[in-house]
């Protein structure tokens, strides 16, 4: 009898051919046309199951007297076993232990059936059910299934990653072009009669306010103060002097020799309206934030405030208007001037506010007439005093500088190339060589003038340094080559002369000198009282103290001294360097130019070529530049993890007076990346603020009329 099978393999393949059975089984092998599996088992359940579902023939009558026949042996057996319990063995894969029964048939099947069919033991029982409307269950383990859950797993994984990358580059773009630029979240208008000083944070909510007349403690978030405290009452109240025009007449009678009666009234002039100005232009309320005390300078007041509730903790009154502080461990040394040439210098004992007072006496220059005879174009000769005081404060000291002329020298040095003998070079001008010759006429115009020298001081001076409030302290003496300047670091003093420099511990011992390239930049020569209110906007000196570490740049070189042994560890040429600065992982970042060495000692040369200001981050272990970025800001600020620059671009004259150019001044305020230097956004301000303050992701701007408080989301 001719059957035929459909076969469903594992490989969801199905094939079907026509077999006629031998004894029930199929006559040969048959395999997937697909994948090649065998599926002779599975058509060999086909075809008993197709067996079994016929009719059955007729039985047997036995007649009487007949013989019995024989029940096959196999058949016995069968029966034994059915008759003993449950099949022990899967009706197709007879090795295989019983698993459950087909749902249509009640065969039993094992693991390898369901994986197949599931909980059927063939396509045929399934289709069966299906047709019957049954409600067949789904067999989680059946190689269907499972590859039908598998797939729809991967594609909703698909799905989420995709929307995932799309929210991710809406958002991404959303910052790029909002969120990353900093907004206003906070603006205070200031009355035109508030005298703010000066605003700086406290932390990422609060600001310290200083004016004239108070300090407070400002809450911008909850828009409050926390508390102020009143100045008032520690600045001295001065009238005008009565006798005003008596003693400006005397002291002003330079047709006479000075008298000593005409000396002492110059001198209480200057006492008188020195009280005078510090009532009504009070202008020098300075604050220092040092750990949990606010101490601030109100004239000749020195107070100190607790940071959290703006108490009073110690109040000192100095003889002199404050010039400078700094705070050691457990002193404070103040340096305040009472006239023109008299210098009271203060330690305060801590906790306990005991005073130890010196005074000094600066030498009075001679007097210096206005000659209107003088060529005011000619190179002027640098003022050489015989005798000067410097006096610098330093932790828990003042340093007495005493310098005294040895010998003068001026050496008369040329700021100008020679101008080029060939006259004949412009006769056939060319569109390359436009430039060069508006340099030269220009230059010309400026020899003609009697410029391109200078005046450079090269004269010896004798040295005596010596540590006020330090008594057994030996003073230093010693001879330099021209001006010097002294700047007190943590552990070691600095003293630059021309182009030598040498290094004191707080003893006076003299640690080892070095030689510069270049001297110092002019605004570092002498010593200059910066009234920054507590925090100065530019660097106070050209070196700092980091660690073990001593960095100094020059006019032209920026060098990283052992701070104890003066051994070199590095140097990075750079011309033009205003500034260092250290972020929090101790990086270094230069704020320099792009201008050349030749400018230096050709500082009056006009090149139309244009200087543009440059920032680099330097690695402080090596001076390897890690990157360099170019027009990007003059100044380099570090706050937390952030960095940022400023520019200011004042209006030219010639575009503002044609009305075709900003009147104004315009602020850039440019966030960089730490990493590669890249501007990752530009804040710009009409106008320029007085003072700008960073705290991690918030910014301060302080302009005449207003406070403004900036924040922008960080990634």
């Amino acid at each position: 009898m001719t059957m035929k099978i459909v076969v469903d393999c594992a490989c969801q393949t199905p094939y079907e051919f026509e077999v006629e059975p031998v004894d029930g089984q199929m006559p040969g092998q048959v395999s997937c046309p697909t994948c090649g599996a065998d599926g002779t088992d599975y058509a060999n359940s086909v075809i008993q199951e197709t067996l079994a579902n016929q009719p059955k023939a007729a039985p047997k009558i036995k007649l009487k007297g007949s013989v019995e026949e024989e029940p096959d042996g196999d058949v016995s057996e069968e029966a034994a076993d059915e008759a003993g319990g449950l099949p022990k063995s899967c009706f197709i894969h007879k090795e295989q232990p019983v698993e459950a029964f087909c749902l249509t048939c009640k065969k039993p099947i094992c693991l390898k059936c369901m994986k197949q069919t599931g909980y059927f033991c063939s396509i045929y029982c399934r289709n069966r059910a299906q047709q019957a409307g049954m409600d067949i269950p789904v067999y989680a383990g059946q190689d269907r299934v499972v590859r039908e859950r598998e797939y729809k797993r991967v594609t909703q994984m698909g799905s989420a990653i995709l929307v995932g990358l799309v929210a991710l580059f809406i958002t991404y773009e959303w910052y790029v072009i909002f969120g990353q630029k900093p907004s206003v979240k906070f603006a205070m208008p200031l009355a035109a009669d508030a005298r703010l000083m000066h605003a700086q944070f406290a932390n990422d909510h609060e600001l310290l306010l200083v004016s004239a007349d108070s300090v407070s403690d400002y809450d911008f978030k909850k828009k409050q103060a926390l508390w102020s405290t009143s100045l008032t009452k520690y600045r001295a109240k001065q009238s005008m002097p009565t006798n005003l025009a008596a003693l400006v007449a005397a002291a002003q009678n330079e047709d006479q020799p000075k008298s000593p009666e005409a000396i002492a009234a110059q001198k209480k002039l200057v006492e008188q309206m020195a009280d005078y100005e510090e009532n009504y232009y009070p202008t020098d309320t300075q604050l220092h934030v040092v750990g949990n005390d606010l101490w601030v300078t109100v004239g000749r007041s020195i107070v100190c405030l607790d940071r959290a509730t703006g108490t009073e903790k110690l109040s000192v009154k100095t003889e002199g208007r404050v010039r400078d502080m700094t705070f050691g461990d457990d002193a404070v040394i103040v340096v305040s001037a009472k006239g023109e040439y008299d210098r009271i210098l203060t330690r305060i004992q801590l906790p306990s506010g005991e005073q130890q007072t010196e005074r000094r006496s600066l030498p009075q220059p001679p007097a210096r007439r206005f000659d209107m005879n003088m060529d005011m174009e000619a190179a002027r000769e640098p003022y050489i005093p015989d005798d000067r005081h410097e006096f610098v404060a330093t932790g828990s000291t003042v340093v007495d500088l005493d310098v005294k002329l040895v010998e003068k020298k001026v050496v008369t040095v040329d700021t100008m190339k020679a101008a080029d003998p060939n006259s004949k070079k412009f006769e056939n001008l060319g569109v390359t060589q436009t430039k060069e010759f508006a340099e030269d006429v220009m230059n010309d115009m400026k020899r003609s003038r009697g410029e391109g020298i200078a005046k450079v001081d090269q004269s010896r001076y004798a040295l005596t340094l010596q540590r006020v409030f330090g008594k057994d302290i030996a003073p230093w003496t010693g001879e330099v080559t021209g001006s010097p300047a002294l700047f007190a670091m943590k552990t070691v003093d600095v003293l630059v002369a021309g182009n030598v420099m040498y290094a004191f511990d707080k003893s006076n011992q003299k640690l080892w000198q070095s030689n510069l390239s270049y001297p110092i930049a002019p605004q570092f020569t002498q010593r200059e009282y910066a009234l920054g209110y507590g925090r100065r906007t530019a660097s106070a000196a050209p070196c700092v103290e980091r660690g073990n570490t001593l960095y100094l740049f020059d006019r032209g070189v920026l060098t990283a001294f052992d701070a104890q042994s003066g051994a070199v560890r590095w140097r990075m040429p750079s011309v033009g360097i205003s500034n260092i600065r250290f972020d929090d992982s101790g990086m270094l970042y230069v704020s320099t130019s792009t201008a050349s060495p030749e400018s230096i000692q050709y500082s009056d040369q006009v090149s139309l070529d244009k200087v543009d200001p440059v920032i680099v981050k330097v690695d402080p272990a090596n001076g390897k530049a890690l990157w360099r970025l170019e027009k990007a800001g003059d100044e380099c600020y570090a706050a937390g993890k952030y960095l940022y620059s400023t520019h200011v671009i004042v209006p030219g004259g010639l575009m503002t007076m044609i009305g075709k150019g900003s009147s104004s001044r315009t602020f850039h305020l440019f966030r960089l990346n730490p990493r590669n230097g890249k501007q990752m956004w530009d804040c710009t301000r009409e106008g320029s603020p007085g003072s700008v303050d960073f705290c991690n992701n918030e910014i301060l701007f302080q302009f005449d009329d207003r406070l403004e408080v900036l924040k922008f989301l960080p990634l």
